[in-house]
């Protein structure tokens, strides 16, 4: 009976209806589509189940909101459950908005035997963030804790424009590194002690064709440059591999050709100056174009 409902709570024929309507109106200005049981990909819905999808204009990492038995929301990697009252509805909003406007990330943890948690992430993030406080503060499961120390891993904390997500790698017990090099974006930072001690980055030139725009290591007398610098370059070029380019260009002063051979490069093609300003922000001065294929 109506008069049985416990006060607050929404019933099925209500969630797929009118907060459907409510949503669509909610995320007014954003693309959002929806979904039934009849069109393809989502035939694992019920019958009175729905889910809004919102577009994301920045990468094809979708929010996606489904309408049920309960309130889900799914995000790279992460999702989680509200139950079917007022209150709860009320704060899957806060945390959809809190997601569109990249106040909040998915923090999503894996290991080399795959996906190993997930968890919304609210506070402020950096590259000279302590990673493990953070994965302890965040994850309150002692096992899970325990396994991702053990086994090591990474922790994403992804944004809804994914050139604020920052990412951690976390080498296994026992086995301590000097530097660490976490992840925003394209850049990777070097981080030993505490202190930032330099960068590098690689951007999107062409479909399948990176620039290495920049490598940078603060002189110091309490580390072998050349070494933190190799250690950089590797880990970019694995990134670059990993994010699917097929080939790598640098601009290069001519101390810096020996470097580049050393990797594998030759003489490239210059590329078009005018698409260089566009891609560096200014012109860069340099001699020649290193080139090299990694597929």
């Amino acid at each position: 009976m109506e008069n049985d409902k416990p006060q607050g709570y929404y019933d099925e024929i209500e969630i797929t209806a009118s907060k459907k309507n409510d949503l669509l109106q909610f995320l007014n200005g954003y693309e959002v589509s929806v979904y039934s049981n009849s069109d393809e990909g989502y035939d694992y819905l019920e019958d009175n189940d729905l889910m809004l999808v919102v577009k994301n204009p920045y990468c094809d990492e979708t929010l996606d909101i489904e309408l049920a038995g309960e309130f889900s929301l799914f995000f790279a990697g992460w999702h989680t459950h509200y139950f079917t009252y007022e209150y709860d509805y009320e704060e899957m909003k806060k945390d959809i908005i809190g997601l569109l406007n990249g106040d909040i990330g998915a923090l999503v943890v894996n290991t080399s035997e795959g996906w190993l948690c997930s968890t919304l992430y609210k506070k402020d993030v950096d590259h000279l963030t302590d990673e493990i406080q953070l994965f302890k503060e965040s994850i309150h499961h002692k096992e899970t804790v325990d396994k991702f120390l053990r086994l090591g891993g990474r922790i994403n904390i992804v944004y809804w424009n994914p050139a604020d997500t920052i990412s951690f790698d976390v080498v296994a017990e026992n086995i301590n590194p000097i530097r660490k090099f976490p992840r925003r974006s394209t850049v990777r930072f070097i981080v030993q002690d505490g202190k930032a001690i330099g960068s590098g980055s690689y951007k999107k030139f062409e479909d399948k064709t990176a620039c290495l725009t920049y490598l940078w290591v603060e002189p110091s007398d309490e580390y072998d440059e050349k070494t933190v610098y190799e250690e950089l370059y590797q880990i970019l070029e694995k990134d670059i591999i990993a994010d699917g380019y097929k080939t790598i260009f640098a601009l290069c002063e001519n101390d810096e050709r020996d470097f580049y051979h050393e990797k594998g490069y030759r003489l490239g093609k210059e590329r078009d100056r005018d698409m260089l300003i566009d891609l560096m922000g200014a012109e860069v001065i340099h001699d020649v174009t290193m080139e090299k294929n990694v597929d």
